[in-house]
């Protein structure tokens, strides 16, 4: 299973961009889009957890339904949603994501969002 961000002219796992940030900090507070591949037969659901890493602070969790499928787009979603928290600190916190297959035997995948 291999993960990369969507939309590579706006995440690099450098810095967050802009639409990343919270609104407070002037930001879109929305996640980035992930496309996953190579998902191991068996998978029923894919896990994107959110977290601060500096801090030790989780920033959420969305969920996506696979039934089959080898490619899945885990979607944007705005602040709010899934109990997802955009990146807010300002302290140059650094972020990631981990994406986990339930129902399969699959490797967990780390990708570092940038920092704050």
């Amino acid at each position: 299973m291999t993960a990369v961000f969507a939309n590579t002219s706006l995440w690099d796992g450098d810095r967050v961009p802009k639409v990343g940030i919270c609104r407070t900090n002037g930001g879109d507070a929305l996640s980035p889009e992930i496309l996953v591949t190579n998902i191991p037969e068996g998978t029923t659901k894919l896990t994107a957890s959110f977290r601060d890493v500096s801090a030790s602070i989780d920033h959420g969790t969305i969920e996506v339904p696979v039934s089959g499928e080898t490619q899945i787009t885990i979607p944007s979603v705005p602040e709010g949603e899934s109990g997802y928290l955009a990146p807010c600190s300002g302290r140059r916190n650094k972020y990631s994501v981990t994406i986990r297959a339930s129902g399969a035997r699959a490797p967990t995948i780390r990708l570092d969002l940038g920092t704050h």
